[in-house]
């Protein structure tokens, strides 16, 4: 479990950059294994690097916290959609790297919904699904590089699933 004071020290050292919620799932009936959750709050403007010092002191009570792999999840919205990035680092170093890169993951989800938004019936095999509601990511630890790895919509009463290793559009 991650002490209520080191995410009160994470809070603290960032300073309102970013209106940056955790929730360290510590109740009892949460799953012990459950990821921390950062949440940025609304990306339509962009989002601004996090503190170093942020990142670090997150990444440090993470590997204090957690058995291995270190989990994250960070959570945003853009133009009505919502973002969801799953970190699964080996150690506190890549952890704390994927929390200073989420507004690279902001501008890699621009550039994804923007296009899509703008050219909706677009047939490509890597277009969006029709209602647009989620899109996920996990951060390539190698890479120190974000990447969307699906997308989530709802319409006609069905939910659509695409993009990388995703099942073909209208499957459940």
């Amino acid at each position: 479990m991650i002490a209520p004071r080191a995410i009160a020290a994470v809070r603290d050292a960032w300073h309102a950059a970013v209106p940056v919620r955790t929730m360290p799932f510590a109740r009892d009936e949460a799953d012990p294994e459950a990821p921390l959750l950062v949440t940025f709050g609304d990306a339509d403007d962009g989002l601004e690097a996090p503190p170093v010092e942020a990142c670090a002191l997150l990444a440090a009570a993470l590997a204090d916290a957690r058995g291995r792999p270190l989990r994250l999840m960070v959570r945003f919205d853009y133009r009505g959609v919502i973002v969801r990035g799953d970190v699964a680092a080996r150690g506190a170093d890549a952890a704390g790297r994927a929390v200073a890169t989420v507004p690279a993951l902001a501008a890699l989800v621009r550039d994804v919904v923007s296009g899509a938004l703008d050219r909706p019936h677009a047939t490509s095999p890597a277009a969006l699904p029709p209602g647009l509601h989620l899109l996920t990511a996990r951060f390539d630890e190698g890479a120190g590089a974000w990447q969307v790895t699906a997308a989530h919509g709802f319409a006609d009463g069905v939910w659509h699933r695409t993009l990388a290793d995703a099942p073909e559009p209208g499957a459940r």
